[in-house]
């Protein structure tokens, strides 16, 4: 490749390797690593999403809830085709198919498998986990990237995602109770054909692990690797997210 991939990410105001938190974003900055593509980082604060998808040409992913186009990140372009492409599993499968010399994130024609667990495992974790985390990531952004946060998850989700400045002990309880069955149920289905290694697929790294490092990243970032919040993540199911992010260790590359 002459020219890097570049990969159009989120950033907080925490400086160096803290900078990405986007769970999905994530699964494209460590799916680039994997496969040892060269990749450059476009980083765009919360307003200015929508004006730079529609400058590249990059496709809206969703509909707002009130109407009209929702555009997300990641997004990539690729100087090497001129593809423009929006969605993480979109953008994955681009990536396996025009540079099939990598190594794969859907091997053994595993692709129905890896999309269908990796939704399957956001849709168990992402609505506990929103809630539990939303309030430490609103405040990680700029002042106008924290303000557009806030407003967007209610324009665009509902009032069920609006983030209140605080909550309720018990509430908080609950939602932690809830995040952790999450977690447990993903770790039921990692054990029902994987003996041994960190990924679903044992030692082999794929698409659906991507998944589930993104939304430990994002944990990670916006509630500091200090923070009691954290420490439950990695006792969690006998260690296990802590091991999956320490395989994942090799490929945190913050191009």
């Amino acid at each position: 490749m002459s020219e890097p991939i570049v990969l159009y990410d989120i950033p907080t105001i925490f400086p160096g390797t803290s900078k990405a938190w986007s769970p999905n974003t994530w699964r494209i900055r460590l799916a680039l690593a994997y496969k040892g593509l060269s990749f450059k980082t476009e980083w765009v604060d919360w307003p200015d999403i929508e004006n730079v998808c529609k400058a590249i040409g990059a496709e809206p992913t969703g509909i707002k809830a009130a109407g009209g186009p929702f555009y997300t990140l990641p997004v990539i372009r690729d100087p090497e085709t001129g593809a423009v492409i929006s969605d993480s599993l979109k953008i994955a499968l681009y990536l396996d198919k025009t540079y099939p010399n990598t190594p794969p994130l859907f091997p053994h024609n595993t692709q129905t498998f890896q999309s269908a667990f990796g939704h399957a495992a956001y849709m168990a974790i992402i609505g506990a986990m929103f809630h539990t985390v939303a309030l430490p990531t609103a405040n990680s952004f700029s002042p106008a990237g924290s303000e557009y946060f806030r407003a967007t998850r209610t324009s665009n989700f509902g009032e069920a995602f609006k983030i209140p400045e605080s909550r309720p002990a018990d509430e908080v309880a609950q939602f932690w109770k809830a995040l952790e069955g999450g977690f447990d149920l993903v770790s039921t289905w990692w054990d029902t054909g994987n003996s041994n290694g960190p990924f679903i697929m044992g030692d082999s790294l794929t698409y659906g692990d991507t998944v589930i490092a993104g939304l430990l990243y994002w944990a990670k970032v916006v509630l500091g690797e200090d923070s009691e919040g954290w420490k439950k993540f990695i006792v969690w199911d006998g260690g296990r997210w802590a091991r999956l992010l320490k395989a994942f260790e090799q490929y945190e590359n913050m191009n």
